[in-house]
């Protein structure tokens, strides 16, 4: 390996953290050329293997940093560098690279790979000199230029690599008494557990029989025993199914790694937190598609109704995370006491028994989801003109409302609760939740907005200090200022009808 000299690592190190705007359209256009040709997956890459794979760079025969690559094409074992343009730190960090790979022969990427380089612009005849002199010293390297070079090398694409079987073991009916529990595994987490007890033995909808839901457990077989890898918390559950209930499980489901027999007990850990990585958690908005297409299949419109509407205010509230949106407990919640018990409350949208009709939601629900739009409006608004902080002449430096999603959570949830406290007339709690949609945050005595900062006047910063800052700040605002003052104004209008 050749021995490069500080100022070609420094360079190498500053030009590979940062792509310039020209370099992320490249690397985009090049993505989305494989994604056409199918010689990448579609959608976003980001995260995956295809694009955020990383390798160790050397410099004297020491690893200082690691790159990310641009994409890779495992199918042809193609490492791909994307470069709007280059120059001699670029020339440096491909040269680095074409020798840190091989120190990678027969791991990562053992020892078939290219690492491909796709310039969008011509390179000066004295850098692409530089260019041709790598790749005739190293066949690995190979470098393209410009559009026209991109349709060269996707031309080049033919001949795939070797492709091998998968292995991937084998299904068994196994006794439950004769599953060993893995040593190191985390201890059990009880609640879980009789989650799973009663996802077991719960009636079908219909009445006609129990669910009987048993996932296959995974498991190897070392030294004589079988042993588990994956599935402590229903091998528990199954159990007290046996010891407490009117059932019994003899056999269950084993799916075991039979080619994975021989592995240390460090590669049996990290095969459990693999497994434990892969097998995703759902999060609340996959129940509510979920249910919303179950319904839709069983004919049940009714049903369906609240988990369609859920549905849309969460991608409304928030369209690239909807599980993110503020809005679930507002839906959820039919009681305060049911506030701090807030796990039992996503059963309903879990176990498909979330219920409100259209006359609700567009009264309640519907006005509290535009009402959030509203008021993250006009926060924004402010902070874009003020900016984070500003200074109050009589409290000093003061951080300005913010539109996080805990302190929304935190407003909605509160505006959907006050429907239960005493004392609260239905019909006034309606029109309330009407003007909050409306004109209530357009008022300037409530949150100031201005167009421009001059405009702002002592009395605005002071109003704005006065408005909430955290999730519990909104909480008490809403139940104790907001909520009270639409009360009292619209128990009056009521009453002079």
């Amino acid at each position: 390996m050749s021995n490069y000299t500080q100022a070609e690592t420094i360079a190498l190190a500053q030009s590979a953290s940062i792509k310039s705007i020209n370099g992320k359209k490249w690397e985009t256009q090049v993505e989305k050329t494989l994604q056409e040709n199918n010689f990448l997956p579609g959608g976003k890459l980001t995260g995956s293997i295809f694009k955020t794979n990383t390798y160790d760079c050397y410099n004297d025969n020491k690893v200082y940093k690691k790159k990310i690559i641009d994409q890779w094409l495992p199918k042809f074992n193609h490492i791909l560098e994307c470069k709007n343009s280059i120059g001699d730190p670029q020339i440096a960090e491909f040269m680095i690279a074409t020798d840190s790979f091989k120190q990678l022969n027969n791991t990562k990427f053992g020892d078939d790979f290219k690492f491909i380089v796709l310039i969008n612009e011509k390179p000066t005849d004295r850098n692409e000199n530089k260019l041709k002199i790598l790749s005739d010293n190293h066949d690995t390297f190979h470098y393209y230029i410009g559009e026209r070079g991109l349709r060269e090398y996707i031309k080049t694409l033919t001949n795939p690599i070797s492709q091998e079987f998968l292995p991937i073991g084998r299904f068994e009916m196994t006794d439950l008494p004769t599953l060993f529990d893995n040593d190191v595994n985390r201890p059990l987490h009880m609640p879980h557990v009789y989650d799973l007890v009663e996802s077991l033995i719960t009636p079908m909808r219909n009445g006609k029989g129990i669910r009987g839901l048993v996932r296959p457990f995974i498991g190897i077989e070392r030294d004589g025993k079988k042993q588990l890898i994956d599935a402590h918390h229903l091998k528990k559950a199954c159990t007290i199914v046996n010891e407490f209930t009117p059932y019994t499980i003899t056999e269950v489901p084993v799916y075991y790694l039979t080619h994975l027999d021989d592995v240390t007990e460090e590669e049996l850990t990290m095969l459990m937190s693999v497994i434990n990585v892969l097998v995703k958690k759902w999060d609340v908005f996959d129940y509510v598609e979920l249910w919303e297409k179950t319904f839709d299949k069983l004919g049940e419109p009714d049903a369906k109704y609240p988990y369609t509407k859920l549905k849309e205010s969460m991608i409304t509230l928030n369209p690239d995370k909807p599980n993110s949106a503020p809005i679930l407990q507002a839906f959820c919640l039919d009681a305060r006491e049911e506030e701090s018990n807030w796990s039992s409350n996503t059963r309903k949208v879990h176990f498909g028994k979330l219920s409100f009709d259209k006359d609700k939601f567009e009264k309640k629900f519907e006005p509290i989801v535009q009402s959030i739009l509203k008021l993250k409006e006009r926060i924004e608004k402010t902070r874009k003109v003020v900016g984070g902080k500003y200074v109050d002449s009589n409290m000093g430096p003061m951080k300005t409302p913010t539109a996080l999603a805990s302190v929304m959570r935190a407003y909605a949830t509160e505006m959907s609760l006050q429907e239960y406290e005493d004392g609260v007339d239905e019909e006034v709690y309606y029109e309330s939740l009407k003007d909050l949609a409306n004109g209530y945050w357009n008022d300037d005595e409530v949150l100031p907005v201005w167009e421009n900062l001059g405009s702002y006047k002592k009395r605005d910063f002071q109003q704005l200090s006065k408005f909430a800052r955290s999730a519990d700040e909104m909480k008490n605002i809403t139940k104790e200022i907001i909520f009270p003052s639409l009360e009292r104004t619209n128990r009056k209008k009521l009453q002079s009808k």
